[in-house]
């Protein structure tokens, strides 16, 4: 019996090879139904197969086959593709193959691995497949530093306001994974920039108290009835857009806690009748659709808020029915309400009004905005609740420009002589701080100055 040959890591046994005809042929003569098969599959990719076992670098034997039009051409292939196995660490990636091949070895392979939500592991993959649908038939050696900085670069001109960031951290994240694996030569998302911004950020969409009120009443025209009595078809437009951006505009909940509200969250137990509001979780959608989760966005989130009355009243009233874990916010077939619906109404009750920026974290920012002038920037923070006053100042906090101290414009005017009016304005300023005060019962100027 002839001993069995002990692989190292990296080497090869005999390679072997046969006509697909011929494999063919015996199958056949053996009467397998699943070697007929394969062997009719063999016929269709080539003339002849190759194959041999391999000893990869993690000790497995794995058995690498490859076909070709001539014996000589199989037998090169199977050794190319060991060679290449040997490079790349047993990976079934390299530089020939295309971008959408590597973001789908990432979503299979390396992206279950990552500890995080199923919402952050969703938008990873839109964020993928915008990836792959700019440039997933680009082969990995193609895509170089200016190509990878001119996508990024269209997608600021195409108006995208947080994308191309998105766009560039993922890729890093995809292309180092590769790199590792040695799948890639170098990561060129490295060396890009991310291109400026198109749109104003966050805290510049704060609106002021009279364009919250005008937007209000903009949203409340078209969420009623037709004022001519006809009614329209279909459900009520915009049941749950007044309540939900109510309820941010004096609590500053993100629209997602907003929606996730249940009827055991909301407690009156006040003589007021205001009510105290607990913040739980959080709608998030994932690849099962629009669910609740049961913690809000980050650890600091979890909070209790006292409501006015006027809102807690609505409160009842909108869930009237609900009990126990139920929302209060529902579809009509009993589901969560998902946040983008919301912003698409928002969006479409505000076209052609001045007021197309405005999106449902509008209103969080205006409620920080709007604390932070009246109680201080920590208060702000306390409501929105952040981790860190800096955040809550960066992103959420729209001030008017400071008025320079009208002191330092006159020490200017009086100390720097330009012209014979300002010699003369310097005169004057000096003779009236000179002048002795007048007497209290003297009019301290002429009775006709004005």
């Amino acid at each position: 019996m002839t001993p069995r040959v002990m692989l190292q890591p990296g080497e090869y046994g005999r390679i072997r090879t046969v006509r697909t005809s011929e494999a063919l042929h015996r199958a056949q003569a053996a009467k397998k139904k699943v070697s007929i098969e394969r062997a009719r599959a063999w016929v269709e990719r080539g003339n002849w197969v190759a194959d041999c076992r391999y000893r990869d670098i993690f000790g497995n034997r794995v058995q690498v086959r490859r076909f070709g039009r001539t014996e000589r051409d199989a037998r090169e292939a199977v050794v190319e593709e060991i060679a290449r196995r040997r490079e790349t660490g047993g990976t079934s990636l390299d530089g020939a193959q295309s971008v959408s091949q590597l973001v789908s070895w990432w979503e299979r392979e390396m992206l279950p691995l990552k500890q995080v939500r199923d919402q952050s592991r969703s938008k990873d993959k839109q964020i993928a497949k915008f990836i792959t649908d700019r440039i997933g038939d680009l082969r990995l050696f193609e895509v170089t530093i200016p190509r990878a900085q001119l996508l990024l670069d269209t997608l600021a001109r195409e108006g995208y306001r947080d994308r191309p960031k998105k766009v560039r951290n993922l890729a890093q994240q995809i292309w180092h994974d590769a790199l590792v694996r040695q799948a890639v030569s170098s990561n060129p998302w490295m060396q890009t920039k991310t291109p400026p911004r198109t749109v104003v950020r966050t805290k510049d969409r704060a609106l002021t108290e009279p364009q919250l009120v005008e937007v209000r009443r903009i949203v409340a025209e078209w969420c009623a009835p037709p004022s001519d009595g006809t009614a329209r078809l279909g459900p009520r437009r915009g049941k749950h857009l007044m309540l939900a951006l109510d309820l941010m505009a004096v609590t500053g909940l993100r629209i997602g806690e907003v929606l996730a509200l249940r009827a055991c969250d909301v407690v009156r137990s006040h003589e007021d009748g205001s009510a105290i509001i607990s913040v739980t979780g959080t709608i998030v959608s994932g690849d099962t659709g629009v669910s609740r989760q049961e913690d809000p966005k980050t650890a600091t989130s979890n909070a209790r808020i006292t409501v006015p009355p006027f809102i807690a009243k609505r409160l009842a009233d909108h869930g009237t029915g609900r009990s126990g874990n139920q929302l209060i916010f529902q579809s009509r077939n009993g589901k969560p309400v998902a946040p983008t619906q919301i912003a698409s109404q928002l969006r479409t009750a505000l076209a052609d009004t001045g007021f197309e920026a405005t999106t449902p974290h509008s209103f969080r920012a205006s409620l920080g905005s709007w604390v932070a002038a009246k109680l201080g920037d920590e208060k702000a923070r306390e409501l929105l609740r952040h981790a860190s006053v800096d955040t809550t100042r960066k992103h959420y906090i729209a001030r008017e420009a400071a008025l320079v101290d009208p002191a330092i414009t006159t020490a200017v005017s009086t100390g720097l002589l330009l012209s014979h009016e300002a010699v003369a304005w310097a005169e004057a300023q000096e003779r009236a701080r000179r002048a002795p005060d007048p007497e209290p019962t003297q009019a301290p100027f002429p009775s006709d100055i004005f």
